[in-house]
């Protein structure tokens, strides 16, 4: 008989059984409670005693069913088979990753909240968005409004790294918002190459679902390296970082999420490199590090990227010295991998700045965002966000910022710092990533809640990210201590310490989640709520059992379910961009003319949504200043300070008042543009809500290109001189 002939089948334990049920039967309640909440049906109700009746009211038996058996079945076949399953996806992790791309590929699966165009531009032909399970969010703007559509945009530029689409004049379409261009430089924008060679819905799906399950596969890789190899420990490390609440808020847009993969991999390429012995693996391993640290570089967000610099540098630092006596040697044959790799790297970079330095000059010179100054300070109350991560999928009714901005690591601060401290001094482990990542925690923790002098932000560079952002490295650095503490402690806390001591620090984070944070936002249910996960969680982290690390990786891992896999939507397609008759009618036009377009009395998405279908549109996204279009209609540099700015245009037409532009914050400016200003900036064609007939003159006239009467905006076509 052979041994898997002989194997038996695990024993099911009643208590068990009864467990597994439970778990599926409340997993399936929050499965069918977060699709109706999605749905937008309860609407108009007072309070949340109102809400979770029409809530209850609303959930269909069936659906309850069917997620009920379908979770069910995964528990008692992971009860059963858990160490095969787990063995099987441990040993081909990776393929598994590339067939789940392929697979999103083909079925065109993203989390873009494109979907929102249905709105903002309604056509009665298109009735679905597209979207599969959970809501697009109105609130990611600079994703489905500004990067998808000059992502978009590339298909009509024939992915050029200068476009006339975007500010209706040539445009850096690589640096600033790091767009897909057919150049030697895509290989630092390695998740943007599926759009060269793919159509627009199966590039989008490569571009999202690439993303995200790098970022786990290489979280995972990394958590290997921080847990000794400790495979759960390593999961929930991946699941706590790649489902971050500020991860998935920030996901489509800013690069973050490839700013940890990029990060993570130079780390991973040092670990590899200097524990194989093999020079063919070297090489790649040279390679892997020009990719990652190129992307890092050129991810052109300071603010993250410099704090996240100093976390990678030190956790990288910590590698050599631990694996150095290991480390084989060969001047003649590392040195020159080593220095060529460097080499490369830096060659490459500076070729791009050179190409790019008008765009890096415009945006350093600009008003917005230019050249900042930060010193740090007062955020206190950022160090407290966290909690308060588990509702905003669900509610943004009454927060004092918007999501992506009050979004961070759910690190349970802070319990790496405690954790930390106890495998220093009570196990007497002389950790020095442990040691590392409290030099950083003190670090960032002065500058975010003291701030420094202008001298020293300057000095550490810290001067180009603002408290907010420092603090998301900060709760980054608490998840490596926490995962770190628990992977290599020796020792745990006795039961009836650790309840007390949980109990309060639930209460107490959530206390200061409300007071410094949410206010009234955290009303009594989201307390309780609050409490509750965290008593559970913090509980679980300071037990030192091999079960209760076990339970302590599994809630942590369905928390960050709940916390980040809840953000972004499940689409799939872009029909609700190539069925829209609109983009349909612009297209048209810009197969046989390529004239100047205007957004005119919309909002500014208007313009974006013109340049996503081909049309070269001067109100769209402009990224850095046109300076040249905006000379023509001011001439003597009245409103410089206004218009040098990565700015989103709103354009009204008007008649007999002189052109005017206005501020309306910081990245908004409305352009009153006279109508015989028009033909200065070269206006061959306008899509507006109104009718533009009563503004006809000698000078020029409007003359509607589409009649179709049920349509949501108009386009028109100026004609210059004598009607």
């Amino acid at each position: 008989m052979s041994k898997r002939e002989g194997q038996k089948l695990r024993p099911l334990n009643p208590a068990a059984a009864i467990l597994m049920i439970l778990f599926s039967a409340i997993l399936s309640f929050c499965t069918e409670a977060y699709i109706v909440i999605c749905s937008g049906i309860i609407q108009g109700v007072n309070g949340y005693k109102e809400y979770i009746s029409k809530l209850i009211e609303h959930l269909s038996a069936a659906h309850l069913v069917a997620f009920f058996v379908i979770i069910a079945f995964v528990c008692f076949m992971l009860y059963f088979f858990g160490k095969q399953i787990g063995n099987f996806i441990y040993k081909f992790r990776w393929p598994i990753g590339i067939g789940v791309i392929i697979l999103a590929v083909i079925f065109e699966i993203s989390g873009s909240s494109i979907g929102l165009w249905k709105d903002f531009m309604p056509d009665s032909v298109v009735t679905d968005d597209g979207v599969i399970l959970g809501q697009s969010r109105a609130v990611r703007s600079d994703e489905w409004a500004v990067h998808t559509p000059m992502t978009l945009s590339q298909y009509y530029s024939d992915f050029s790294v200068f476009s006339d689409i975007f500010r209706g004049s040539s445009t850096d379409m690589y640096m600033v918002y790091g767009q897909p261009v057919m150049d030697w430089s895509i290989i630092f924008r390695p998740f943007q190459i599926g759009y060269l060679f793919l159509s627009p819905a199966k590039g989008m799906a490569f571009y999202w679902v690439g993303k995200l399950v790098v970022l786990i596969l290489v979280s995972f890789e990394m958590g290997m390296l921080i847990t000794k190899k400790n495979k759960l420990l390593s999961l929930t490390y991946a699941a706590m970082v790649a489902l971050a609440p500020v991860v998935q808020w920030w996901f489509g847009a800013n690069s973050f999420p490839e700013m940890l993969i990029y990060g993570q991999g130079i780390i991973l390429c040092v670990a590899i490199y200097m524990e194989t012995t093999k020079y063919w693996q070297r090489i790649l391993c040279g390679l892997g590090f020009i990719i990652a640290g190129g992307s890092y570089l050129l991810v052109m967000y300071p603010a993250w990227q410099i704090p996240f610099f100093y976390v990678f540098l030190l956790i990288g630092i910590w590698v050599i010295i631990e694996r150095r006596k290991e480390f084989k040697f060969s001047a003649k044959k590392d040195i020159p991998i080593i220095v060529g790799s460097v080499a490369i790297m830096g060659a490459c970079i500076i070729a791009i700045l050179l190409r790019s330095w008008d765009t890096i000059q415009a945006v350093m010179n600009s008003a917005y965002p230019g050249h900042r100054v930060e010193i740090g300070g007062n955020g206190l109350s950022l160090l407290f966000k966290y909690p308060g991560n588990v509702f905003l999928p669900i509610d943004d009714a009454g927060l004092t910022s918007n999501q992506s901005e009050m979004s961070s690591f759910y690190s349970l601060f802070p319990m790496g710092a405690i954790l930390s401290l106890l495998v220093l001094f009570k196990d007497k482990v002389k950790d020095k990533l442990l040691i590392f990542m409290w030099t950083l925690q003190v670090f960032f923790g002065i500058y975010v809640v003291l701030g420094f002098p202008e001298f020293l932000a300057k000095i550490t560079l810290l001067s180009n990210s603002q408290a907010i952002r420092t603090v998301i490295a900060l709760s980054f650095v608490n998840v490596i201590m926490l995962i770190r503490s628990i992977a290599i402690r020796k020792s745990g806390i006795k039961l009836y310490v650790a309840l007390p001591v949980a109990a309060v620090m639930a209460v107490a984070m959530t206390y200061y989640s409300k007071r410094l944070t949410y206010g009234e936002y955290f009303n009594y249910l989201y307390v309780a709520i609050s409490i509750v996960i965290l008593a559970v969680l913090f509980f679980l982290a300071l037990r030192e059992s091999k079960r209760m690390q076990t339970v302590f990786c599994v809630a942590m891992c369905l928390t960050m379910l709940l916390v980040g896999g809840l953000v972004n939507p499940v689409r799939s397609g872009l029909g609700v961009i190539d069925d829209n008759r609109l983009s349909q009618a612009i297209r048209q036009i810009e197969q046989t003319d390529d004239g100047i377009w205007i957004a005119e009395s919309g909002s500014w998405v208007e313009g974006n949504f013109i340049a996503m279908n081909g049309g070269s549109v001067i109100n769209s996204t402009n990224t850095y200043c046109n300076t040249e279009m905006w000379s023509k209609i001011d001439p003597s540099g009245q409103y410089e300070e206004i218009y040098n700015r990565y700015a989103h245009i709103s354009i009204s037409l008007i008649k007999d008042t002189p052109t005017t532009i206005e501020l309306v914050q910081p990245d908004l400016i409305q352009l009153n543009l006279n109508i015989d200003d028009l033909e200065l900036l070269g206006v061959k064609y306008i899509l507006t809500p109104r009718e533009l007939e009563e503004f006809n003159s000698e000078e020029c006239s409007f003359v509607k290109v589409n009649n179709e009467p049920d349509f949501s905006r108009r386009i028109y076509e100026v004609q210059y001189g004598e009607q």
